[in-house]
Formats: structure tokens, C-alpha cells, sequence
């Protein structure tokens, strides 16, 4: 069979359709345009970047991965520097996690426009089995802390913390000496974690924090930790607690009593309930952190308890009944100092001394607005 040449199908077709070869030229140019931005608008679209994950979603995925005991983390879509601010805010609000420390390391790979992270936080080196047995020692311990306390006001329980921790924790003068010398480089000793503080009654500042947080948390309290040094340098950590709506610092390791040559039990409550002001005069405050500016005095342990004075009188303290050891609080150190000069060397103190009492000691505290008195 002879067979059809291939050009006559289209004479045929344009004759049929009633088109012009010039007509049908322009259609298929414009029907080639039409695929082109079809073509064009798909290849912008597959080479769009991925989209990148929120810093909830990111917190939520490294709390969970902390949580499940992993020593490393992988995140997709994502930068680096958001991963690691994550991570620094899941420490920063989780003290029960006492496996894990501020530090970590985090690498990426990125593929096309999709970058993968993977996070390496800093742990204590303890197997699961071991971080499991500790977590149901301290999930134990603070349920019992806490179950001391009925209903209580905020002020109450932040006061029942502080001098709970202040009661049964010791600061570990050792230990504090060994992470000043870096000897804990590559591992979280238990002194300075809630659990070091609540279970074994040992610890470094970080510890009485981290504990301080943690049984806020448990009680309703916001509570943060706040890092930076006291005015002889050092790295220091205390917290910052919400008390009826109002911020305030509390430094329960600095009121853990280390008096100059006293024996009184009198609890310290010199850097509880205090402003920024007042924190100022011993503490400096890191820069990189956001911290809030606490100008709240009403829970001010002194003014609160009636034992602030803006000024000096003698016959307004007498009149307290203030018994053999007590801390009262003053406006100024100028106050302070005159208190000292009458009481101590002008022998005004014997006016508040009961009758069985002999002999006297006092120490000023390191803001110079608190005087510790002791008789015996």
C-alpha cells in the first residue's frame, strides 16, 4: 500500500477548520507562551525555600527530645541560632531537667533550600536507667516539700521556699572551688541542679536556684534565674518571682546564714522581696539576659513584717518586742550606721535586750541596709 505523506493530515485539518496558515501560527505561538509560564511558575515554585519552623514549635520538639533522654537532636527546616535560642529557653524554664546544662553545640547540612540541624546539648554522662531512678527521687522529695504547704498567698509560698531551702540545704564551699577551676568542664555535678539542692541537700548558687524554680513552678509561681556576679566577682545565679502580679529578686543562697562571727539561727531574709535598686548595690546582672525590673516593695520581707525604717528610733524598735536574735531592715546605709552608733557604741542596745541577756553581737549585712543582732 502506498502510503500517505505525513504533511497531508495537516493541509487537510487547516482546510476543515476554516483557518489561515497565518492564524494558526499565532495560536500555537501564544498557546507556547501559555505553557512556558506554566512551565516557569512550577520551577518557582519547587525551588521556593521550605518553610522555616517556629521558635514554639522548635522549644516543643527540643523539651521533647531532652525528655526522651536523646544526646542528639535533629531538626528540620530550621536556622541554627533559632535552635539554639530554643534550647537556651527549655533550660532556662526546666529545672527538673538536672541531666542537662546550659551548654551544647549544634551543626547543620543544608540541601537545596532545606537546612537540617542537629543539636548537641551538654548532659551529665548518666545512663537513662540512672537519670530515671534520680527523677522519681526528686519527683518524690518535691511532692513531699511541697504538700507541707496548704493554701497558701503568693508571698507564703515564696517565703516557705526560701526558707525551707535556706533550712535544709547546705552551700557546698568545696564544690563551688572545684567548677571555679573548671574541673567540671564536661559534666553537670549534682551541686549545682534542684536535685543536688532538694535530695541531697548540697549545693552551689545554680542549685539553690534551680531548686528555688522548681518548687515555685510546683506551687503556681512564675519564677525565673537569673545569672551575674556579686560586686567582689564570681559568677553568681538567684531568681526572680512573681509575687500577686508584681516582680520581685529573691537570693536565697546569699541568705543562707554565713554570719561574721554569729551562732544565731535568725533566718536571713536581707535579699528576699528586694528591687533592682537594692540588688544593685551587691550584684551585677549579665547583659545578654532580659530580666525584669522589679520596683515592687510591698513584699519586701522588712516593710511587709514591720520591720523597715526609713528612720532611725530607738524607742520605735523597743517597742517591737524584737527577742534574742532578729534582722531589721533601713532605708539607707547612712541609717543603718546611726543605728549602729547608738546602739552599739553609745550601749542603746541594752534597751532591747531581755532581762536575761549579758552580752551582744551584730554584723551589717553586704547591702548595708540590714543589721543582725544577737544576744546572749
Amino acid at each position: 500500500m502506498r502510503r500517505i505523506p505525513r504533511w497531508i493530515p495537516a493541509i487537510l485539518l487547516l482546510c476543515l477548520s476554516g483557518c489561515t496558515l497565518r492564524e494558526t501560527a499565532t495560536e500555537m505561538e501564544g498557546l507556547a507562551d501559555s505553557l512556558f509560564a506554566t512551565a516557569a511558575a512550577q520551577v518557582e515554585t519547587d525551588v521556593s525555600p521550605a518553610p522555616t519552623q517556629s521558635t514554639d514549635a522548635l522549644y516543643e520538639q527540643i523539651l521533647a527530645g531532652l525528655e526522651a533522654y536523646e544526646t542528639e537532636i535533629v531538626l528540620y527546616n530550621c536556622d541554627g541560632e533559632d535552635v539554639a535560642a530554643a534550647y537556651k529557653q527549655v533550660v532556662a524554664e526546666h529545672p527538673e531537667l538536672f541531666w542537662v546544662s546550659e551548654g551544647y553545640r549544634w551543626s547543620s547540612v543544608t540541601k537545596g533550600e532545606e537546612t537540617t540541624v542537629t543539636l548537641t546539648p551538654t548532659l551529665s554522662g548518666e545512663t537513662e536507667e540512672e537519670i530515671k531512678e534520680k527523677q522519681a527521687v526528686l519527683e518524690a522529695v518535691t511532692d513531699a516539700i511541697t504538700g507541707q504547704l496548704g493554701e497558701a498567698t503568693d508571698y507564703q509560698k515564696a517565703l516557705f521556699i526560701h526558707d525551707y531551702l535556706v533550712a535544709a540545704v547546705d552551700y557546698d564551699q568545696q564544690e563551688a572551688a572545684l567548677i571555679a577551676s573548671d574541673y567540671y568542664q564536661d559534666t553537670i555535678p549534682d551541686c549545682s541542679t534542684a536535685y543536688g539542692a532538694l535530695v541531697n541537700g548540697s549545693a552551689v548558687c545554680s542549685g539553690y536556684a534551680r531548686a528555688f524554680q522548681l518548687l515555685a513552678q510546683r506551687l503556681g509561681l512564675t519564677c525565673v534565674r537569673v545569672s551575674g556576679q556579686g560586686l567582689e566577682g564570681g559568677a553568681h545565679e538567684w531568681n526572680a518571682v512573681v509575687m500577686d502580679g508584681e516582680w520581685y529578686y529573691v537570693d536565697v543562697t546569699w541568705d543562707d546564714p554565713v554570719y561574721a562571727g554569729l551562732s544565731t539561727s535568725v533566718v536571713s531574709h536581707e535579699f528576699f522581696g528586694v528591687t533592682t535598686a537594692e540588688l544593685l548595690l551587691t550584684h551585677t546582672i549579665e547583659d545578654e539576659q532580659s530580666v525584669p525590673d522589679c520596683t515592687a516593695v510591698t513584699y519586701d520581707y522588712f516593710r511587709w513584717n514591720g520591720l523597715y525604717f526609713e528612720d532611725y528610733d530607738r524607742a520605735a524598735l523597743a517597742a517591737l518586742a524584737l527577742g534574742d536574735a532578729f534582722q531589721i531592715k533601713f532605708a539607707d546605709s547612712e541609717t543603718l550606721n546611726q543605728a549602729v552608733q547608738d546602739l552599739f557604741n553609745g550601749q542603746g542596745v541594752f534597751d532591747l535586750a531581755p532581762s536575761w541577756a549579758d552580752s551582744v553581737q551584730y554584723a551589717q549585712g553586704t547591702s548595708g541596709l540590714v543589721l543582725t543582732v544577737e544576744f546572749s
